[in-house]
């Protein structure tokens, strides 16, 4: 048990003192000063340190879940009321409640295929206040919006606006899959270097739970809009200078963040309209790196969950983990663009998927139509292999229309 955080006791004295008219029963402040002494702490540790006699593991385990389930919920709620309580100091309030709450999640054991299992709803108000935009079915993954106060466990340095995902899988297996999943796409993530890219969504904590990440919120502002909303009622029409104009920055946005991931030998995997945004500023951004994956290979079997366009390959048995399935990806999310259609429904009994009957009379740029063919080229070795490549095509033109 890591001991990196104490402090002195003449600190916990006035600490304590501090909360002393809050009423907290014994075990409360026992509680309170294993929390601001040694930060995040295991429950049976805490047990531990409490009960030094017991010996028996299944008795401390026990003793453990009550505290966690019984003590630990209700030293929440009178914390909660101490925020209001402007005679005390925040910095302490805010410390103990982050910390409480991290150790209480960390080791919660409610039943893990409960529908209920949702740490937002019992999150403190020390983090914010939060409202829930979306619940993703198939995914299973919840989108909160609000405001999040400064903390430093969580790497916040000031309140800021955040957008969280809460995973809520069924099964325990699952649950184990999303652990391993969030602290995946931390580690990816948090090694980059363009934390503050235009064209990428800015990480910035999984500190609450192994089923939470936190990102920064993206300002729609009255010109943005989430791809997939504008797709379910527009197909965009090149032959129109806007529509022309809005397809090419699209694909070269894409293009530019997917770049900053190949040089880090990152693929994204689940590039597609739900998870790409257009911001107030006019940037579009990607979003959702819940798959995202290091691969420094050519080629791997590695299983890619539900997807709208990648049933195709999938359904010829070949491997679709490769350096150039975002780049595939992107050519399938274009095709959509165009003509309305996802690419698993059009008709691709050879391989290659056949779409230029259906933009016959939108006169499309055949330079644009030979780039789309390139990307979605059923071969992979005869696609783009670098995304450099196609950036220079699109730029070209680009050029051309300017």
């Amino acid at each position: 048990m890591k001991n990196d955080d104490q402090i002195d006791s003449e600190k916990k004295i006035q600490f304590l003192e501090e909360f002393a008219k809050l009423n907290f029963t014994g075990i409360e402040r026992k509680l309170l000063e294993i929390f601001f002494q040694y930060g995040n702490i295991e429950y049976t540790d805490i047990a531990r340190i409490l009960h030094p006699k017991v010996i028996d593991k299944n008795i401390l385990k026990t003793k453990a879940d009550n505290l966690r389930s019984n003590t630990a919920f209700n030293l929440f709620k009178k914390l909660r009321g101490a925020l209001n309580d402007q005679t005390l100091e925040k910095k302490n309030v805010n410390l103990i409640v982050t910390r409480a709450f991290l150790s209480w999640s960390k080791n919660d054991n409610r039943k893990k295929n409960s529908s209920n299992y949702d740490y937002l709803k019992n999150m403190p108000d020390a983090f914010g206040n939060f409202r829930l935009l979306s619940y993703e079915t198939k995914t299973r993954l919840k989108l909160y919006e609000g405001i999040m106060r400064k903390s430093e466990e969580l790497g916040i340095n000031r309140s800021k606006r955040v957008i969280i995902r809460q995973y809520c899988p069924k099964e325990l297996e699952d649950f184990e899959l999303s652990k391993i999943s969030v602290e995946r796409q931390s580690l990816l993530l948090s090694r980059l270097e363009f934390r503050r890219h235009k064209n990428i969504e800015t990480y910035i904590s999984n500190n609450i739970s192994n089923y939470i990440t936190i990102w920064e919120y993206i300002n729609l502002g009255k010109k943005g809009y989430q791809l997939s909303k504008k797709l379910e009622h527009y197909t965009y029409n090149f032959n129109l200078e806007q529509d022309r104009k809005e397809i090419l920055k699209l694909l070269k946005d894409c293009l530019k963040a997917l770049m900053i991931l190949e040089k880090h030998f990152i693929i994204k995997r689940n590039l597609s309209p739900e998870n790409i945004f257009k911001n107030d500023k006019e940037n579009y951004i990607l979003t959702d790196f819940t798959q995202a994956k290091e691969e420094r290979g050519y080629s791997s079997n590695s299983p890619l969950s539900y997807h709208i366009y990648i049933n195709i390959l999938r359904g010829f048995d070949l491997p679709i983990n490769t350096k150039t399935i975002d780049l595939y990806l992107l050519g399938c999310l274009i095709i959509h663009c165009l003509t309305g259609r996802i690419a698993s429904d059009l008709d691709f009994s050879n391989g290659n998927l056949k779409w230029h009957h259906l933009i016959r009379d939108k006169k499309i740029d055949p330079k644009l139509i030979e780039i789309i063919d390139k990307l979605v080229s059923f071969n992979w070795q005869e696609r783009y292999q670098r995304t450099e490549e196609v950036l220079q095509d699109i730029e070209k033109l680009i050029n051309k229309y300017n």
